[in-house]
Protein backbone atom coordinates (compact mmCIF):
# COMPACT_ATOMS: atom_id res chain seq x y z
CA UNK A 1 0.00 0.00 0.00
CA UNK A 2 1.46 3.78 -0.80
CA UNK A 3 1.85 5.90 1.82
CA UNK A 4 -0.81 8.56 1.08
CA UNK A 5 0.81 12.91 1.74
CA UNK A 6 -0.18 14.33 4.75
CA UNK A 7 -1.61 17.11 2.53
CA UNK A 8 -3.90 14.56 1.03
CA UNK A 9 -5.39 13.72 4.30
CA UNK A 10 -5.91 17.48 5.27
CA UNK A 11 -7.52 18.16 1.57
CA UNK A 12 -10.00 15.46 2.47
CA UNK A 13 -10.36 16.31 6.27
CA UNK A 14 -11.26 19.71 4.67
CA UNK A 15 -13.62 18.92 1.41
CA UNK A 16 -15.16 16.55 4.14
CA UNK A 17 -15.55 19.17 7.06
CA UNK A 18 -17.36 21.31 4.45
CA UNK A 19 -19.79 18.34 2.87
CA UNK A 20 -21.03 17.99 6.57
CA UNK A 21 -21.67 21.63 6.97
CA UNK A 22 -23.31 21.82 3.46
CA UNK A 23 -25.47 18.47 3.60
CA UNK A 24 -23.34 17.47 0.59
CA UNK A 25 -21.57 14.26 1.78
CA UNK A 26 -22.88 12.03 -0.46
CA UNK A 27 -22.94 13.93 -3.64
CA UNK A 28 -19.22 14.94 -3.05
CA UNK A 29 -18.39 10.86 -1.97
CA UNK A 30 -20.02 9.97 -5.61
CA UNK A 31 -18.09 12.58 -7.55
CA UNK A 32 -14.70 11.80 -5.59
CA UNK A 33 -15.50 8.22 -6.18
CA UNK A 34 -15.48 8.85 -9.86
CA UNK A 35 -12.58 11.18 -10.21
CA UNK A 36 -10.86 8.21 -8.28
CA UNK A 37 -11.81 5.82 -10.97
CA UNK A 38 -11.03 8.51 -14.07
CA UNK A 39 -7.42 8.17 -12.60
CA UNK A 40 -7.45 4.46 -12.21
CA UNK A 41 -8.83 4.22 -15.17
CA UNK A 42 -6.48 6.21 -17.65
CA UNK A 43 -2.59 6.98 -17.02
CA UNK A 44 -3.37 9.89 -19.25
CA UNK A 45 -5.72 11.55 -17.03
CA UNK A 46 -3.13 10.63 -13.97
CA UNK A 47 -0.07 12.13 -16.21
CA UNK A 48 -2.17 14.87 -16.76
CA UNK A 49 -2.73 16.16 -13.23
CA UNK A 50 0.88 16.10 -12.17
CA UNK A 51 1.96 17.71 -15.24
CA UNK A 52 1.98 21.40 -14.56
CA UNK A 53 4.00 22.33 -18.05
CA UNK A 54 1.18 23.34 -19.74
CA UNK A 55 0.22 27.10 -19.40
CA UNK A 56 -2.06 27.73 -16.80
CA UNK A 57 -5.04 28.64 -18.43
CA UNK A 58 -4.76 26.09 -21.13
CA UNK A 59 -4.84 23.45 -17.75
CA UNK A 60 -7.66 24.73 -16.69
CA UNK A 61 -9.57 24.82 -19.95
CA UNK A 62 -9.24 21.01 -19.91
CA UNK A 63 -9.94 20.71 -16.08
CA UNK A 64 -13.25 22.54 -16.45
CA UNK A 65 -14.37 20.71 -19.86
CA UNK A 66 -13.10 17.51 -18.46
CA UNK A 67 -14.78 17.63 -14.90
CA UNK A 68 -17.41 20.63 -14.15
CA UNK A 69 -20.14 19.55 -16.05
CA UNK A 70 -20.15 16.19 -14.26
CA UNK A 71 -19.59 17.74 -10.42
CA UNK A 72 -21.21 19.15 -7.46
CA UNK A 73 -20.69 22.57 -7.70
CA UNK A 74 -18.76 21.70 -3.94
CA UNK A 75 -16.69 19.43 -5.37
CA UNK A 76 -15.65 21.80 -8.73
CA UNK A 77 -14.88 24.91 -6.41
CA UNK A 78 -12.59 21.98 -4.56
CA UNK A 79 -11.04 20.73 -7.70
CA UNK A 80 -10.39 24.73 -8.46
CA UNK A 81 -8.78 25.68 -5.35
CA UNK A 82 -6.60 22.57 -5.45
CA UNK A 83 -5.75 22.96 -8.78
CA UNK A 84 -4.60 26.93 -7.99
CA UNK A 85 -2.60 25.25 -5.37
CA UNK A 86 -0.83 22.90 -8.20
CA UNK A 87 -1.81 20.00 -6.06
CA UNK A 88 -4.13 18.20 -8.13
CA UNK A 89 -1.85 15.41 -8.41
CA UNK A 90 -3.14 14.65 -5.13
CA UNK A 91 -6.47 13.66 -6.43
CA UNK A 92 -6.30 10.06 -5.88
CA UNK A 93 -5.30 10.30 -2.34
CA UNK A 94 -8.06 13.00 -1.27
CA UNK A 95 -10.90 10.59 -2.99
CA UNK A 96 -9.36 7.43 -0.83
CA UNK A 97 -8.71 9.85 2.40
CA UNK A 98 -12.42 11.33 1.98
CA UNK A 99 -14.01 7.89 2.13
CA UNK A 100 -11.73 7.09 5.52
CA UNK A 101 -13.07 10.44 6.72
CA UNK A 102 -16.61 9.28 5.66
CA UNK A 103 -16.22 5.95 7.52
CA UNK A 104 -14.96 7.43 10.45
CA UNK A 105 -18.05 9.77 10.63
CA UNK A 106 -20.08 7.13 10.08
CA UNK A 107 -18.47 4.28 12.89
CA UNK A 108 -17.36 1.84 9.62
CA UNK A 109 -14.27 -0.29 9.86
CA UNK A 110 -13.20 -2.14 6.94
CA UNK A 111 -12.10 -5.21 7.11
CA UNK A 112 -10.48 -7.89 4.63
CA UNK A 113 -11.39 -11.58 5.20
CA UNK A 114 -9.36 -14.08 3.25
CA UNK A 115 -10.28 -17.74 3.22
CA UNK A 116 -9.13 -20.77 1.11
CA UNK A 117 -12.43 -22.00 0.67
CA UNK A 118 -15.66 -19.66 0.32
CA UNK A 119 -17.47 -18.38 3.38
CA UNK A 120 -21.13 -19.16 3.77
CA UNK A 121 -23.54 -16.28 4.10
CA UNK A 122 -24.17 -17.75 7.54
CA UNK A 123 -20.29 -17.70 8.11
CA UNK A 124 -19.54 -14.36 7.00
CA UNK A 125 -22.27 -13.05 9.66
CA UNK A 126 -21.16 -14.78 11.92
CA UNK A 127 -17.85 -13.62 11.93
CA UNK A 128 -18.96 -9.79 11.51
CA UNK A 129 -21.18 -9.99 14.74
CA UNK A 130 -18.22 -11.15 16.43
CA UNK A 131 -16.11 -8.34 15.04
CA UNK A 132 -18.49 -5.92 15.14
CA UNK A 133 -18.81 -6.88 19.15
CA UNK A 134 -14.94 -6.92 19.25
CA UNK A 135 -14.58 -3.34 18.04
CA UNK A 136 -18.07 -2.12 19.11
CA UNK A 137 -18.38 -0.40 15.31
CA UNK A 138 -20.04 -1.44 12.51
CA UNK A 139 -17.40 -3.74 9.97
CA UNK A 140 -17.67 -3.77 6.61
CA UNK A 141 -15.53 -6.86 4.54
CA UNK A 142 -13.91 -7.28 1.45
CA UNK A 143 -14.34 -11.02 0.90
CA UNK A 144 -11.02 -12.52 -0.71
CA UNK A 145 -10.37 -15.96 -2.17
CA UNK A 146 -7.22 -17.08 -0.21
CA UNK A 147 -5.99 -20.98 -0.77
CA UNK A 148 -2.74 -20.12 0.43
CA UNK A 149 -3.97 -20.36 4.18
CA UNK A 150 -4.80 -24.02 3.58
CA UNK A 151 -7.88 -23.69 5.63
CA UNK A 152 -9.66 -21.39 8.49
CA UNK A 153 -9.55 -17.87 7.79
CA UNK A 154 -7.15 -14.49 8.22
CA UNK A 155 -8.98 -11.50 9.39
CA UNK A 156 -7.46 -8.50 8.86
CA UNK A 157 -9.27 -5.10 10.68
CA UNK A 158 -7.04 -1.73 10.00
CA UNK A 159 -3.58 -2.84 11.09
CA UNK A 160 -4.90 -5.55 13.71
CA UNK A 161 -4.33 -8.94 11.80
CA UNK A 162 -6.17 -11.91 13.28
CA UNK A 163 -5.00 -14.98 11.60
CA UNK A 164 -6.70 -18.47 12.20
CA UNK A 165 -6.06 -20.05 9.44
CA UNK A 166 -4.28 -23.73 8.89
CA UNK A 167 -0.82 -22.46 7.14
CA UNK A 168 -0.71 -20.25 10.57
CA UNK A 169 -0.66 -23.45 12.81
CA UNK A 170 1.06 -25.33 10.87
CA UNK A 171 4.02 -22.40 10.49
CA UNK A 172 4.03 -21.89 14.42
CA UNK A 173 4.05 -25.69 14.81
CA UNK A 174 7.28 -25.86 12.98
CA UNK A 175 8.94 -22.88 14.89
CA UNK A 176 8.41 -24.83 17.74
CA UNK A 177 9.75 -27.93 16.65
CA UNK A 178 12.84 -26.07 15.24
CA UNK A 179 13.58 -24.41 18.74
CA UNK A 180 13.10 -27.36 21.01
CA UNK A 181 15.32 -29.47 18.41
CA UNK A 182 17.98 -26.51 19.36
Amino acid sequence: MRLRARAADRYARAIHDLAVSAGAVAEVARDLAAARRWTSDSGEFRGFLSNYLLPKAARLAVIETLMAPRLHSLTWQFVRFIESRRRLALLPDICASYGEQEDARQGILRARLGSAQPLATAERELLANRAAQKTGRRIEFQFVHAPELLGGYRLQIEDTVYDFSLAARLRLWRSRMVSDAV
